[in-house]
């Protein structure tokens, strides 16, 4: 199974969801903006993953669980699952489809200090879901297999 970190696509994806309305205080109430846009086929089913993964790790695995059906949660929880079954020091990957914009750069000082902000961006991301977010998948984990739970 490929896992993949898409932060900057996630952010779009929420603007998309929220558009120039109020962010949706509940989980149900973001859970439900999601619902909605993968029934009017707005969003792909990994789109949909990714921001359930989103919602699961920022507002509380077990609360997201609680509130998806039985799909969507056996989805969140296998790649939860290989997440915490993984090498402790593996990494995101991002998969990105376009051009940056320091490739078109003429002047070469600048075009390396815009790919340096980039690198540094995505830096800043690896390290944030090494030393936060994963830790958060292994809390989840050891708790869940300590109760022995079967989702």
């Amino acid at each position: 199974m490929v896992i993949s970190l898409a932060s900057a696509h996630r952010k779009s994806s929420w603007l998309t969801l929220v558009g120039d309305g109020p962010e949706p205080r509940s989980i149900q109430d973001r859970l439900e903006l999601v619902r909605r846009a993968w029934e009017a086929a707005e969003f792909t089913r990994g789109e949909v993953n990714d921001l359930h993964f989103d919602l699961a790790l920022h507002d509380g695995i077990e609360e997201t669980l609680q509130f998806l059906d039985e799909t969507w949660r056996a989805d969140l929880v296998e790649t939860l699952k290989h997440w915490a079954l993984a090498d402790p020091d593996a990494e995101p990957f991002h998969i990105f489809g376009g051009i940056y914009a320091y490739e078109r750069e003429p002047d070469p000082a600048k075009a390396a200090s815009m790919r340096r902000e980039v690198e540094e961006a995505r830096a800043a991301e690896v390290t944030y879901f090494l030393t936060v977010i994963r830790p958060r998948i292994d809390d989840w984990w050891r708790r869940r297999s300590c109760a022995g739970s079967t989702l």
